[in-house]
């Protein structure tokens, strides 16, 4: 004998709860005397593969999800860590959608229905951006487009936490740093090596000359030819600050040569055509002459610097730390607030991007050698408890009770269902039940035992709350097909 219960029946994913005692409701069909969902296949999701399988931090891109077992009466939902994307259900085998923002590094994207989960990995990638204006800092993943950022964790060993002035990836993916001291009464700086995955800091070694000189201030890092190159601003010179070689192993200096430059927190970056440019804030004074805000070539076999492109944006261009991120210059303006910005060494166009935290002294990019992608994880089946008894749902719109939405779906006369073959539902659109969303994206609609769908604001009046002889809620598409039971919340975003 039934009760006045919602509940579910999980044979061979048959799910039960018709419209009335009587009869299965529309989007299901009766099957060994329990209403099954059309189109559910009643098995657990697998997935085969996500392409691609990697994001900029902020997301945006267009995926494309294989495997199985994907349809599962309109309850399924892609999460990207605890971040859920908007998407469309091609076919059993097919989903699609967008990446939403990232709020981790690496992520499991999480396809789940009533029938199960499944998992597979995914990676957001973008300039990795490190702290160090003499304070500890983090590591950070910085979006190229607007300097969005992910913050990966601090830069420490053990108790013993690092600012970061100088970093870049050597060819075999070891992220170097150098460590930033404000002067050399704060003691000797390190050579460091940074696992970019979680920000942890191992020392490699003083960063001293066969004298025991220690480079205190190496303002920025840049792997040309297998060699680690650094840009000393401090130790011996003659004429004005010096190109160094660096041990990787050690982390001992070797001078390579003067540039007769006197500078100030630049940049050193290696272009696409082998070249090595020094960029930035003071590049300062050359034989009596200013050639502030200015690039210049750096011989790495004699230190030498040749003057290039005037610096022409924000804050007097004052770069403090550059990177190539898929061919492209990127620069931090670290002297009038710290500035994502994009470099053109042809001409020296400088061009704002966004506002990253502060603080950030140091930029690297693994591209093209990122790390590939990790191997996908079988799903994990589980079923869904569906304990919701009858006529307790009530809708919440806008953070507002709305009980009235039951009676309106029972009676309304704003809208008709027309299922072929079937008879027709009276109940209202998702568009008149939240009330206006202008400016909205995407509407969520949410069960009361916490399953959830979302749908873009622009098909809202594509979807249908209709109320069952119960007076239950359940969302349906036009085209008959049960896509969420026992609805009780809306919300616009």
């Amino acid at each position: 004998m039934r009760t006045g219960a919602c509940f579910a029946i999980l044979l061979v994913g048959a799910v039960g709860c018709g419209d009335n005692y009587n009869e299965c409701g529309p989007g299901t069909i009766e099957q060994d005397g329990v209403c099954v969902i059309e189109g559910d296949t009643g098995i657990a999701p697998t997935i085969t593969s996500i392409t691609p399988n990697d994001d900029l931090v902020g997301g945006g891109a267009t995926f494309t999800l294989t495997g199985t077992g994907f349809r599962a009466a309109g309850d399924t939902s892609v999460v990207f860590g605890d971040v859920e994307a908007n998407i469309k259900i091609d076919n059993e085998t097919t989903i699609t959608g967008t990446v939403p923002p990232g709020t981790a590094k690496h992520v499991d994207v999480t396809i789940t229905n009533r029938n199960g989960s499944a998992k597979v990995a995914f990676t957001y990638v973008g300039i990795y951006g490190a702290q160090g204006t003499g304070l500890a800092g983090s590591l950070f993943l910085l979006d190229p487009r607007d300097g969005r950022a992910l913050e990966i964790g601090p830069i420490k060993s053990g108790n013993t936490a690092f600012a970061v002035t100088g970093m870049e990836f050597d060819t075999d993916g070891t992220l170097y740093a150098t460590q930033a001291t404000r002067d050399g009464s704060e003691g000797p700086a390190s050579l460091l090596k940074i696992d970019p995955d979680t920000g942890a800091a191992t020392v490699v070694g003083a960063l001293n000359d066969g004298v025991a000189v220690n480079y205190a201030s190496i303002g920025d890092l840049t792997v040309s030819g297998g060699t680690l190159f650094g840009w000393a601003e401090r130790g011996t010179r003659v004429l004005g600050d010096d190109l160094v070689s660096i041990n990787k192993t050690t982390g001992a200096v070797t001078i390579v040569g003067d540039s007769g430059l006197v500078t100030n927190g630049n940049a050193l970056v290696t272009l696409a055509n082998g070249s090595v440019m020094l960029t930035g804030r003071g590049a300062g004074v050359r034989a009596g002459v200013a050639t502030s805000g200015a690039t210049h070539t750096i011989d790495t076999t004699t230190g030498a610097a040749t003057l290039g492109a005037t610096l022409d944006g924000p804050g007097n261009a004052k770069v403090c730390a550059t990177t190539v991120f898929r061919g492209v210059v990127y620069g931090m303006l670290c002297y009038s607030g710290h500035t994502l910005v994009r470099i053109d060494p042809a001409t020296g166009a400088v061009t704002r991007l966004g506002s990253p935290p502060g603080g950030i002294d140091a930029l690297a990019s693994a591209e093209p050698t990122a790390m590939a992608g990790r191997s996908p994880v079988q799903a994990q089946p589980r079923s869904f408890a569906d304990a919701c008894d009858a006529g307790t749902a009530r809708i919440t719109a806008f953070g507002t009770a709305r009980p009235d939405l039951i009676a309106s779906a029972l009676a309304a006369r704003l809208d008709l269902v027309t299922v072929p073959g079937r008879r027709a539902h009276r109940g209202v659109t998702i568009g008149t039940a939240v009330g206006s969303i202008d400016g909205a994206t995407n509407i969520e609609i949410r069960s009361c035992n916490g399953e959830s769908l979302v749908v873009a604001a622009g098909d809202a009046d594509q979807f249908v709350v209709v109320a069952n002889k119960l007076g239950t809620l359940k969302l349906m598409a036009r085209d008959g097909q049960t896509l969420l039971r026992d609805v009780t919340a809306l919300r616009a975003f």
